[in-house]
This record gives structure tokens, C-alpha cells and sequence, in this order.
């Protein structure tokens, strides 16, 4: 899972397609928080902190990278919820975006 943030100069639609993301770590509001992820209405992942996104320093893993422990498999067709829980609401900008990701390894139609 990837979870990157940027601010936009705008919410239109063209400022949003051009930002620039980084991860989540200058963000208090973002960092501090909680996510869960559920998928065909079934938790995938419940109550994680948001710091495994922090990859500053990390190297050898892409910007805002958490690797799922249990991977599952997730047919086509099937409602993803990423449900994001902010440690507290102060702090963020109002132009705020961000890009949630998730990386598999195929895709079987």
C-alpha cells in the first residue's frame, strides 16, 4: 500500500494532477492517525498507524511504502475501502490531496 500526501494550489482539477507528492511525515495531522482497509466489505487491515508510511531514510523501499504481512487476493470487480482516521484535525491544509495506492503483482480478467 502507498500513501503519499501534496497540496494542491488548488482543488480544480488541473492543480490536483499536477502535484507533487511526499510522504506523510510533515504532516502531524496525517502521521499520527490510523487507517483500515477493507475489501468486499471484509477487514483487511484494521486499525494500523500511519507512521509505516514514514519511509524517510528507508532506502531500500519506495516513498510511503507499507508491505502488507498477509497479502490477500482481491478479485475484479470488488468495492476497496481505505478508511483513513486523522490524529487530530489541526495542521492540515485545506488544499491537501492524497494518493493512496495498491501495488499487485497481476491482474487476471
Amino acid at each position: 500500500i502507498y500513501l503519499l500526501q501534496g497540496v494542491a494550489t488548488s482543488l480544480g482539477t488541473e492543480d490536483v494532477k499536477t502535484v507533487v507528492f511526499d510522504t506523510i511525515e510533515g504532516v502531524g495531522a496525517l502521521a499520527n492517525g490510523e487507517f483500515k482497509l477493507k475489501a468486499n466489505k471484509k477487514q483487511l487491515v484494521s486499525d494500523t498507524s500511519n507512521r509505516n508510511f514514514i519511509t524517510t531514510q528507508f532506502n531500500q523501499v519506495p516513498k510511503g511504502y507499507y508491505k502488507l504481512a498477509n497479502p490477500r487476493l482481491i478479485q475484479d470487480d470488488i468495492d476497496i475501502e481505505f478508511e483513513l482516521e486523522l490524529g487530530t484535525v489541526s495542521g492540515i491544509n485545506a488544499n491537501a490531496v492524497l494518493f493512496v495506492g495498491l501495488q499487485g503483482t497481476a491482474t487476471i480478467p
